[in-house]
């Protein structure tokens, strides 16, 4: 942490968290798909 990237835009926490919270939707929907098709 610190002083990486600061020349990148600042991404607000909110956004940042919802972000994360659709990766870990994703990543559960292949698993679920996954589990059904195969």
């Amino acid at each position: 942490m610190g002083k990486k990237g600061k020349n990148k835009q600042k991404i607000s926490g909110s956004v940042k968290t919802a972000m994360k919270t659709e990766k870990k939707l994703n990543a559960k929907q292949k698993k679920e798909l996954a589990a059904l098709g195969e």
